[in-house]
């Protein structure tokens, strides 16, 4: 939506002012506003950054699953990238059982060290 909107008005700022422009429009993306508000101990504050994540999500979902249900060939395609989607959505901070840790590569797993100095580790067992 932002790049979009940079797009738009690339024509009033010019092309070589474009990448500052989608600079400045990134910086005030809820991602960076949440990592932001977390590290300065604002943590109610990013939550409410996260909940507008989640709900960015929930909509790209449904969005896309309504566009692509009258094409069975899309739907193939996009089953795994939905079906991980979904499963990102729906997980819970403290749930028990197999978590999404990475997008990239989600069989990825969370493994306790039980070492002061380093107590967790992500990878394969």
């Amino acid at each position: 939506m932002l790049r979009r909107l940079a797009r738009d008005l690339k024509n009033d700022f010019g092309p070589d002012r474009l990448f500052e422009l989608v600079a400045v429009l990134d910086r005030h993306h809820p991602s960076f506003r949440m990592d932001r508000y977390a590290h300065a101990k604002q943590f109610k504050r990013a939550n409410r950054m996260f909940k507008k994540l989640r709900t960015y999500l929930g909509r790209v979902i449904r969005d896309i699953g309504r566009k692509i249900e009258v094409n069975g060939v899309l739907e193939v395609a996009f089953a795994k990238l939905l079906a991980l989607a979904r499963r990102v959505h729906g997980q819970q901070q403290h749930q028990s059982g197999p978590k999404v840790y990475s997008l990239h590569a989600p069989e990825v797993e969370c493994i306790g060290k039980g070492k002061a100095h380093r107590p967790y580790e992500f990878g394969l067992l």
